[in-house]
């Protein structure tokens, strides 16, 4: 299978928060690591104090609508001179290790042991622990995978990629996310990797 019709990530594109504040469920809801997850990297820029985000709860339930807020404000907090979808994209870099580091998270990508292909099947109950998202691996092939992310109002096509590439590189992992844009709320997440490099023979 070739990834016809995904690109990389637009991070120059205009955001539509309001249409996503506006369209978004009222009675969904992530988990507090996620914001949490956001808040260090501004308290890392400017001070927490300052900033005037969080703290939050870990497990606690927060609505969705909170996240939509904060990813564009916090993007300016932290990264004034930088594309605010870029620098949501590094947000969600810093989102998966925050569920990496989670003792439910660290229960769950031990199945995997060290390989990013074994990780991939996880992450639909990886989305399901902090967001009940609807996130299906609709894919796997060797050295690719497309993942269907479905009803996720979060910025799907620049905040999400983040999440992959940190995947990536935490499983020490040259590879390229992609995304083919559904609707406002529906993304396909292409990933291509290249095979795991061998030790030479003796």
């Amino acid at each position: 299978m070739t990834l016809t019709g995904f690109f990389p990530p637009d991070m120059f594109a205009p955001l539509d928060t309001e249409e996503r504040l506006a369209h978004a469920p009222r009675d969904r809801t992530v988990k507090g690591m996620v914001l949490e997850s956001i808040a260090e990297v501004v308290v890392e820029s400017c001070g927490r104090a300052e900033a005037r985000i969080g703290p939050y709860m870990a497990f606690a339930d927060y609505p969705i609508h909170e996240l939509l807020e904060l990813l564009p404000r916090a993007a300016s907090l932290a990264f004034p001179h930088m594309p605010q979808r870029k620098a949501m994209c590094f947000m969600g870099r810093r989102a998966f290790f925050a569920i990496r580091r989670s003792m439910a998270g660290k229960a769950l990508f031990a199945i995997a042991g060290r390989r990013f292909e074994s990780a991939l099947p996880l992450v639909t109950r990886a989305y399901s622990m902090v967001s009940g998202a609807n996130v299906r691996l609709a894919h796997s092939g060797p050295n690719e995978a497309v993942v269907e992310l479905r009803d996720i109002w979060a910025y799907p096509d620049c905040y999400h990629p983040g999440l992959f590439e940190a995947a990536l590189d935490d499983y020490e992992t040259q590879g390229l996310v992609l995304v083919r844009r559904l609707s406002l709320c529906d993304v396909d997440v292409g990933i291509q990797w290249s095979p795991r490099s061998r030790p030479p023979a003796i």
